[in-house]
């Protein structure tokens, strides 16, 4: 592994790290004799949009915001977008920078990664924080199918929006989520011009994340929304989760959809701020 580095926003430390073929760019900030943190963000989006999350922790944690391949200033692959390769891309970054054992606080495709990571190498594991994981996990062919279709209909949604300036990208976030902030907005289109939407075409949505939960050990705090404002977990599904892996504890963020760090911010932070201790 070769580390390139240089300075970030106010301050922060940002760098690149070369592993598993490929250069992971990444933002670091609260370094010292401090437990890390490691932030993974959600399908098509990008490390960035962690910032206000790392400017609350970063006075009591050694906070990594991490690009995840495919994503943001991180190389694109022609292939390994699935939670399962990305764990693994996770797993040399923790040893790369010599951050074991790290927590995890992930966000959607994020929190898969973390729930793959924590049942495949526990020792680089302290907790995990999963932010409404996308916990599907179709039975039916012609439901796995139909997830496939509309997998494809998104990738082709992001190479549309990649023909649009950076302003234009922005206002339609603010018209789709008039409750985000302006910052909120200028982070998704960055990030949506800069994913490879191959990430989103090869995601499997069908994932064994049931006999992962099993195999977690370590303290996991799971965070969720309303259904109805567009949350993937539910009530019925958190007790599942609750369940599969004996150390959980959730949080529902009322209010809230698929996005409550960016919905409810107050909220969740205070949900991760009394987890983390």
């Amino acid at each position: 592994m070769t580390l390139q580095q240089g300075k970030g926003m106010a301050g922060w430390h940002e760098g690149y790290l070369e592993a598993n073929g490929l250069r992971f760019h990444y933002i670091r900030t609260g370094r010292g004799e401090k437990a890390a943190l490691l932030l993974l963000h959600g399908l098509t989006d990008y490390g960035r949009y962690w910032s206000p999350t790392a400017s609350v922790l970063e006075d009591r944690f050694d906070v990594i915001i991490l690009d995840q391949r495919g994503h943001g200033l991180s190389s694109r692959a022609e292939q390994g977008y699935t939670a399962e390769e990305m764990a693994e891309d996770a797993a040399a970054v923790i040893h790369g920078l010599g951050i074991a054992p790290a927590s995890l606080l992930g966000h959607s495709l994020g929190a898969s990664v973390a729930i793959a990571l924590a049942a495949r190498h526990p020792d680089l594991v302290s907790r995990i924080l999963l932010l409404d994981p996308p916990l599907r996990q179709p039975t039916q062919e012609l439901e796995h199918q139909e997830q496939r279709r509309r997998m494809e209909g998104w990738a082709q949604a992001v190479i549309e929006e990649q023909q649009l300036s950076l302003s234009e990208v922005e206002a339609r976030c603010r018209e789709r989520s008039p409750s985000w902030t302006a910052e909120d907005c200028r982070y998704m289109a960055e990030a949506r011009l800069q994913v490879d939407p191959e990430a989103v075409r090869q995601f499997r949505v069908q994932r064994p994340w049931r006999e992962e939960l099993r195999r977690i050990t370590c303290p996991t705090l799971l965070m969720y929304g309303d259904r109805e404002l567009g949350s993937i977990v539910d009530h019925a599904l958190a007790a599942e989760v609750a369940r599969l892996a004996p150390n959980v504890r959730l949080t529902h963020i009322s209010g809230a959809g698929h996005s409550a760090q960016r919905e409810r911010f107050d909220t969740y932070i205070a949900a991760v701020r009394a987890f983390l201790g």
